[in-house]
């Protein structure tokens, strides 16, 4: 009876320790870096080769891993919610992009593959509004989840390829504003009453022409007021 006594002392003192831990006041900043892994995915463009023939070109697309790095601003509210502002960039590359299906115009694409040589960079501009849900605490862990709507725009520099069966072709950039939302899960470990590192993974949706998916792997700093 003694040892489950102590037990249960020690569980509560490990609870009241992580409650202690929790931030007091309501308002908080937080910052995040991490990688963007943007999905793969099928669509139609219009490639030019050197000779100035275009057409439009159904490809696989693949994509190289890049940087993302979010700000916030927030509020607790309705004791276990938090709402916030965030502003985000995100930046990645282009890496091949392989023909399915050519109409008539490239014939030289046939039977090709398309590796990036140059350009193709994409940077990514948000601003979203999101609600999240914190759990009750472990220790000094409060797992949370939740998710955001807002605006994004994207811009796209010229991408260069080199195929396969020799010969460049040409893809031309351009800029896209659309919707996005975006899920999270995550969970806030609390150093002191102010300062709680926060590891999370987040799941991205855009309404643009490609019905764009994306996934981030970050870790941030969050500071309570």
């Amino acid at each position: 009876m003694r040892k489950y006594l102590l037990g249960l002392g020690t569980v509560a003192a490990l609870f009241v320790s992580g409650q202690s831990a929790m931030a007091d006041g309501p308002w908080y900043v937080s910052g995040s870096l991490g990688a963007y892994i943007r999905q793969d995915f099928s669509n139609t463009e219009t490639f030019h080769n050197t000779a100035g023939a275009s057409g439009p070109v159904l490809t696989d697309r693949t994509f190289d891993p890049g940087p993302v790095v979010n700000l916030a601003f927030g509020r607790r509210i309705l004791g276990p919610f938090r709402v916030e502002g965030e502003l985000g960039y995100a930046h990645y590359d282009i890496d091949t992009a392989n023909p399915r299906s050519i109409n008539g115009a490239l014939p030289g694409l046939n039977g090709s593959k398309l590796s990036a040589n140059s350009g193709g960079d994409y940077d990514r501009f948000t601003a979203t509004a999101n609600a999240f849900y914190d759990f009750p605490m472990f220790g000094r862990l409060m797992p949370y989840v939740g998710g955001g709507f807002g605006y994004a725009h994207t811009e796209v520099s010229t991408a260069q390829f080199i195929k396969s069966t020799g010969g460049t072709v040409t893809l031309f950039g351009g800029n896209d504003d659309s919707a996005v939302i975006l899920g999270e899960v995550g969970g806030a470990v609390f150093l002191n009453n102010s300062w709680s590192i926060v590891p999370s993974y987040r799941f991205e949706h855009l309404f643009n022409n490609a019905e764009e998916n994306g996934h981030i792997l970050k870790v941030g700093l969050r500071y309570s007021l």
